[in-house]
């Protein structure tokens, strides 16, 4: 008994990070982006703990040398899993915090914190927006109802979008330890490169003349993807020589987009991807990228990284989409695709600075500041630089 009592009481200078999943959406590729900045000599330090599985992220973590499990609680397997899994986490080193990243992630850190007596540092990194809360499915309403009653006891809730700051407090969240810490970009990367935009444009069986108009997101009802092939229907008759691409997970394997593109008359001049890692080649290759969603964006990823490539952005305002584009780009109400036409059609005749936009990104979302400024939550001090 004394041996687990005192093994359970062996602090380490450490965190342990819940995260929901590790497939390609924003929230988990900006828990790569933060732990890509750590310090190799001090990656030891985090581990990451996906509830369901290892995605395309976690082999990316595991890569970086940042001990990565899947716990699989989607399965019945990870299920009969879960309490041994736990318990060998629970009476091993208490880390100086436990760290949830999104909803469930969150309500695992509270569950891992509670059973060790509280003694460790809990912080909640919540990356998603609540316009209404009756458009999400009923467990995540669930999830977030019991994380607003508990949300008291975290050391700090960190958001990446003020909006949603507020949207989480007018449900019952403690908003007295929330911070507003923005999603960052790697400008090493994400830059205006014309020889990416050549190549990418070869590939694609684009004229180096085309305009071309582009949207990169998951396929999922919340980035609405109907309404921007609806929307470029629009833009099609304004613009005769341009072409559209639609990139992303599932996209190309839905057959009412490629119905709708079809009965809207753009078989022709849509180009329709799977997911790709390449995104920086393909933001370089737009003339415009889109972002066309319906509710839950919380600092969306993608309009960060294309205005870093140079490339202007038309999006709806969910989240803090108008946050991110500023004044290099236009934000319309979401689900009207007249309006959002009629951004793109201003945008594409307007004179579009690639370099301005680029320092924009750079002066404000630097990756390596925002991530030294979430990991210093994580440990609660400062980092040096």
């Amino acid at each position: 008994m004394s041996n687990v009592g005192s093994t359970h009481l062996d602090h380490r200078e450490a965190v342990t990070i819940f995260s929901s999943g590790l497939g390609t959406g924003g929230a988990e590729m900006m828990l790569l982006k933060i732990l890509s900045e750590v310090p190799a000599s001090n990656r030891a330090n985090y581990s990451v703990i996906s509830l369901s599985g290892l995605g395309t992220i976690g082999p990316e973590l595991l890569k970086l040398g940042v001990e990565t499990q899947a716990w699989r609680l989607n399965s019945s397997t990870g299920l009969l899993k879960f309490p041994g899994r736990l318990l060998r986490l629970l009476l091993g080193p208490r880390p100086t915090a436990y760290v949830g990243w999104m909803y469930h992630g969150s309500i695992m850190s509270l569950f891992a914190w509670g059973l060790t007596g509280g003694r460790s540092r809990m912080v909640w990194n919540i990356r998603h927006s609540l316009a209404d809360i009756s458009r999400e499915k009923f467990f995540t309403r669930l999830m977030i109802r019991l994380l607003a009653y508990f949300s008291g006891y975290p050391d700090s809730i960190s958001f990446n979008s003020k909006l949603s700051m507020r949207q989480h407090a007018a449900v019952g969240f403690d908003s007295r330890n929330f911070i507003f810490l923005p999603n960052g970009f790697d400008t090493t990367r994400f830059k205006p490169d014309p020889e990416l935009r050549v190549e990418m444009r070869k590939r694609l069986g684009v004229d180096a003349t085309d305009v071309i108009i582009g949207m990169v997101a998951r396929n999922h009802p919340m980035k609405n993807p109907g309404m921007f092939v609806k929307a470029m229907a629009i833009v099609a008759k304004r613009f005769g020589g341009a072409r559209f691409v639609l990139a992303g997970r599932g996209m190309n394997e839905d057959a009412v987009i490629s119905g709708l593109i079809s009965a809207c008359g753009l078989t022709d001049r849509f180009i329709v991807l799977g997911e790709t890692k390449e995104t920086e080649k393909l933001f370089n290759a737009f003339d415009l990228t889109c972002l066309t969603s319906a509710w839950g964006e919380g600092f969306p990823n993608v309009l960060g990284e294309s205005l870093a490539c140079g490339t202007w952005a038309v999006g709806t305002d969910v989240g803090d989409t108008a946050a991110v584009i500023g004044t290099f780009g236009k934000v319309v109400p979401p689900s009207n695709e007249s309006l959002f036409a009629e951004a793109v059609s201003e945008c594409l005749s307007t004179s579009r600075s690639p370099i301005d936009a680029c320092a924009y990104i750079r002066s404000n979302f630097d990756i390596k500041s925002v991530s030294r400024q979430i990991r210093a939550e994580f440990f609660g001090r400062p980092l040096e630089a």
